[in-house]
C-alpha cells in the first residue's frame, strides 16, 4: 500500500531560501528529500533529549 503524503508549507527569510536551493541543487536530491531528512533528524534529536530528562 502506498505511503500517504501530506504537504508542509512554511516561510523563511529570502536568503535562507536561496541558500537552501543552492545547497541541494548540485546534489541529486529534491527539496522533499531534504525536508524529510531534516524532519527525521529533528524528531530523533527530540527523542534522544527526552530520554536524558
Amino acid at each position: 500500500m502506498p505511503e500517504e503524503i501530506r504537504e508542509v508549507q512554511g516561510r523563511v527569510a529570502k536568503y535562507l531560501k536561496i541558500a537552501f536551493k543552492s545547497a541541494y541543487a548540485g546534489l541529486e536530491v529534491t527539496q522533499t528529500d531534504v525536508w524529510e531528512e531534516a524532519i527525521r533528524y529533528c524528531l530523533q534529536k527530540e527523542d534522544s533529549s527526552a530520554e536524558v530528562k
